[in-house]
């Protein structure tokens, strides 16, 4: 990793970032490794607030989510659709 940054989540609508779960966070500016063993596995989770990256509510609407594994490039997850409705 290039930094303490380990994973993001991203949500996007028609291609474009809304949030990241990393937005306003500060990360150490030092390289890490992570080993993972045959057969380990490791999840991150998270709690999205619901709001935009700034401070508003989402519209009505489709939008997609990835995680994205903070490697040297990143390695993202398959992208997931979801809807806000009212």
């Amino acid at each position: 990793f290039a930094s303490g940054q380990r994973f993001d989540f991203i949500v996007t609508k028609v291609k474009k970032p809304v949030w990241a779960w990393s937005e306003g966070r500060m990360f150490e500016q030092s390289v890490g490794h992570l080993t993972l063993e045959p057969g380990d596995s490791l999840t991150y989770e998270f709690t999205w607030d619901g709001k935009l990256a700034d401070g508003t509510l989402p519209r009505l609407g489709r939008y997609w989510i990835k995680g994205a594994l903070m490697t040297a490039p990143p390695i993202e997850t398959e992208t997931k659709q979801f809807g806000i409705v009212d």
